[in-house]
Formats: C-alpha cells, sequence, structure tokens
C-alpha cells in the first residue's frame, strides 16, 4: 500500500524522486495546490494566497530547475490567483506548459502519488493509501490558522512552512505575533469577531498561547461582545 505524508495550509513536502511516497492535503476550499518536478524531487505546496513568492520560489529553486509544474484549485480558488500564479512563474523562468485542472467542488482533498518522474493522481479517494498524518498535527493547525488570521491585511508575507523533507516530518511550525498583538488585532477587527474567537480558542486548548490573567480579561471581554 502506498504511503503518504500530509501537509497542511501554508506549507510544503519535499519527496526524493526515487521515493516510493506520496502526498496528502486534505479540506482544500479557496486555496490551491502545487505539484512541482525538478531533476531531483517532487515538491508539493498548499497555498492559502499568503504565501510570499519570492521566499517561495527561493525554496522551489533549491531543488534545481523545474521540470514539470501542475497546480489544483476548486470552485471557491483565491481572487488573487492569476496575479500570484504568473508571479510565481516569473521568478521560476517557468515558460514550460502548466498542467492547470480545476476539481468541481467547494471543498475536496488531494491524494497524489508518484512513480519516478510520473505522477499519478486520485484526489478524492484515500482507500488504497497509508496516510501518515502531520505529528502534533491539531497544533500546527493552530498554528497556522492564528497566523493566517492575524497576519497584515493583503500582505502575502508568510513563508512557506516545509513540513516533510530528507525523508522525515519537520517541525519548523512557529507562531509569528504575540498575545498582545493578537489581541489588539481581535478588537479592531469586530467584523471577523466571530471567527477570531474560534481561533484563538483553538489555539488556547491546544497549548499554543497561554494567557495572562490581563489578557484573558481582554479576550473575555471581547467573548462577551458576540
Amino acid at each position: 500500500m502506498k504511503r503518504l505524508v500530509e501537509i497542511t495550509q501554508d506549507a510544503a513536502c519535499v519527496l526524493d524522486i526515487e521515493d516510493d511516497v506520496g502526498f496528502f492535503t486534505e479540506n482544500i476550499e479557496s486555496c490551491v495546490v502545487y505539484i512541482i518536478r525538478t531533476d531531483s524531487s517532487w515538491i508539493a505546496i498548499h497555498d492559502s494566497g499568503q504565501l510570499n513568492i519570492n521566499n517561495l520560489s527561493q525554496f522551489i529553486l533549491e531543488y534545481g530547475k523545474v521540470k514539470e509544474l501542475k497546480v489544483l484549485y476548486g470552485n471557491q480558488r483565491i481572487d488573487s490567483f492569476h496575479r500570484r500564479h504568473n508571479k510565481l512563474l516569473r521568478k521560476l523562468k517557468y515558460k514550460n506548459r502548466v498542467d492547470e485542472k480545476k476539481i468541481i467542488s467547494d471543498q475536496f482533498n488531494i491524494y497524489f502519488t508518484f512513480n519516478g518522474n510520473k505522477s499519478l493522481l486520485s484526489y478524492q479517494n484515500s482507500e488504497e493509501f497509508f496516510l501518515e498524518h502531520l505529528p502534533e498535527r491539531d497544533k500546527r493547525h493552530a498554528i497556522i490558522k492564528l497566523n493566517n488570521a492575524f497576519i497584515k491585511l493583503r500582505s502575502e508575507s508568510l513563508n512557506v512552512d516545509v513540513q516533510y523533507s530528507n525523508r522525515e516530518f519537520q517541525f519548523n511550525t512557529e507562531l509569528l505575533f504575540s498575545n498582545d498583538y493578537i489581541l489588539q488585532r481581535a478588537e479592531q477587527e469586530l467584523e471577523h469577531l466571530i471567527i477570531n474567537i474560534s481561533i484563538i480558542n483553538e489555539a488556547l486548548r491546544e497549548n499554543v498561547i497561554n494567557f495572562s490573567a490581563i489578557e484573558q480579561s481582554r479576550f473575555n471581554q471581547l467573548v462577551r461582545l458576540v
């Protein structure tokens, strides 16, 4: 049974082209997924539209010239896709055909396998694969949601989180913001209060953040506004 390793939103994996391993990523809505082949590697990227294109292109080119590029998205694809996509192609100096595929769904999963230089896609059915979930999965999801929610609006400045490389899971997922900054943003953006409270509560449950008594009081005041 083929082994697939998991990546989350705003993350990537690097798979040796000779390895008998694939990847999967789930609950894709507005994000896009890139699958890229270089001389030595398959690279998969799950992009929310917040990843820094300069950082992303530098990361990809570390593994050599791009030989093949696929991009997949669903019905709710981010509005900034074409601008970001074209910028990435320019940075990569990629002029070959792009294999672009739209999945007719509002939410979907991707399970991708490889056979050397050839790729085989099965984007809905996971039963034939052994799925190896990301270690500390819930905690990492909570960190990624916080980073994505409280990044400067439209800054597109997140660095890609390489979650699998060198044939093992990596542990690079880090929270970018202080408690005070998170609370300030939540206090300023009352139009997003319900979703922000949900994201902060998830981070508290996973011990991603821990509030002092004063910070907890500020958060409780926000909760009472809902």
